[in-house]
């Protein structure tokens, strides 16, 4: 019983982790010239579990907050909007230096893994 128990939890994490791993690759990848790139995401699906305070609702701003409340409800609003697409876990750029013949990387692989 205990492994049963031990062996859905560890189904359950990895399951988890996938679908947040995932949300982080985009569905699809338009290249219009080496310096545009366009990452297309699936957008969130409404039908999923909401927490007790409706995820990808704004927080509301009331005319007694603060000034300073008002700026960081307005922050924290534009950092967690619903059609957002998400950052990247990293940016890996080449870089051509003067007189080099192979590019290099913008960040060190090692540092990535």
């Amino acid at each position: 019983m205990m492994q049963d128990t031990v062996l859905n939890l560890c189904k359950d994490s990895v399951k988890d982790f996938v679908k947040y791993i995932l949300q982080f690759i985009p569905n699809e990848t338009k290249i219009h010239s080496t310096a545009v790139v366009k990452n297309l995401f699936i957008k969130k699906d409404d039908s999923e579990a909401q927490d007790e305070y409706e995820l990808g609702q704004p927080i509301p701003l009331s005319e007694n907050d603060l000034a300073g409340v008002q700026n960081t409800k307005k922050w924290i609003n534009g950092i967690f909007t619903k059609d957002k697409n998400p950052e990247p876990l990293y940016v890996l750029d080449l870089i051509m230096k003067p007189g080099a013949l192979i590019p290099t990387f913008s960040t060190i692989p090692s540092l990535i893994v």
